[in-house]
């Protein structure tokens, strides 16, 4: 991962992929994730899943193909 420098801070240049989940309160505490995350990763991508706050317990087929798809080699090479 190449770093660049961001007010003192590292920001992400590698492929970030960002899960949540919405029946959690992470929306109503900071708003839209992505925007959150955006200054942070350079390729970011992600969205909210209709899961509680255990992602892999309540919704691990969902967690899976998301995790498998930005894993996949065709999404190497892709723009997140």
């Amino acid at each position: 991962m190449i770093a660049r420098e961001r007010g003192g801070r590292r920001v992400l240049q590698c492929p970030t992929l960002c899960l949540w989940a919405l029946k959690d309160d992470l929306e109503e505490l900071y708003g839209d994730v992505l925007t959150v995350w955006r200054p942070w990763a350079k390729k970011l991508s992600g969205r909210g899943m209709e899961c509680g706050h255990h992602m892999g317990e309540e919704a691990p087929e969902e967690l899976a193909r998301e995790l498998l798809a930005f894993l996949s080699p065709r999404s190497i090479g892709a723009s997140h």
